[in-house]
C-alpha cells in the first residue's frame, strides 16, 4: 500500500512510501493465471499440477538468445573463479 509520508519525510523530497508491491505481471504469465502457494502444493500430490505448468520455452520467449562457444564458456568460468564467484 502507498500513502503519502510525515510532513519530516516530505521536507527531505521523500513524498510516497510503499510497503507493499505486487508483481501483476512477469513476460507473458499474469498474476491471476497463477496458483496460490497453497495450491501447488495440493497440486503437487496428483497429476493436477502437469495441467498448469507451462514450457520453460513460453517463459523465456521474449528474452534475445545468446550463443556461446566452448571457449567463451570456459572464460566466463575462469572470470567467475578468479573473482570468488561460484560458475
Amino acid at each position: 500500500m502507498c500513502a503519502r509520508l510525515p510532513a519530516i519525510w516530505r521536507g527531505l523530497g521523500l513524498l510516497w512510501a510503499c510497503d507493499l508491491l505486487r508483481r501483476v505481471w512477469s513476460g507473458p504469465f499474469d498474476a491471476e493465471d497463477g496458483l496460490k502457494l497453497d495450491e501447488v502444493e495440493a497440486k503437487a500430490k496428483s497429476p493436477e499440477l502437469d495441467e498448469w505448468l507451462r514450457p520453460l520455452e513460453e517463459g523465456l520467449a521474449e528474452l534475445p538468445e545468446v550463443k556461446a562457444t566452448d571457449a567463451g564458456g570456459r572464460a566466463a568460468a575462469q572470470r567467475q573463479s578468479r573473482h570468488g564467484d561460484r560458475a
